[in-house]
C-alpha cells in the first residue's frame, strides 16, 4: 500500500539567487604535495523558504539560515611528487 501524504505540489518554479562567500584558509605545502583547511560561511541574498498553503492560511515548514556555516579540507600534488 503506498503511503500518502495528502498534499499536492504546485507547478515547478526555480529562481536565482546570489550568494557570497568568505573563507579563511591555511595551506601548508611539502615539495609538491600541500594540504590545506578552511572555515567559511556562505550569506544568501534573499530569505528562503517552505510552505504549505490550506484554505486556513500558510503555515511554514522550514526556513534556510542567511548565513550557513561550513569547513573544508584540501589535498592536491603535483605530477612531480608522483615520480610521472
Amino acid at each position: 500500500m503506498p503511503f500518502t501524504t495528502g498534499l499536492d505540489s504546485l507547478a515547478q518554479s526555480s529562481d536565482v539567487i546570489g550568494a557570497l562567500r568568505g573563507e579563511l584558509r591555511y595551506e601548508l605545502t611539502l615539495g609538491g604535495l600541500w594540504v590545506a583547511a578552511s572555515a567559511l560561511a556562505d550569506f544568501a541574498t534573499a530569505h528562503t523558504h517552505y510552505d504549505i498553503a490550506r484554505p486556513s492560511g500558510t503555515t511554514q515548514l522550514a526556513e534556510l539560515w542567511l548565513v550557513r556555516p561550513g569547513i573544508g579540507l584540501s589535498i592536491g600534488w603535483t605530477s612531480a611528487a608522483l615520480g610521472i
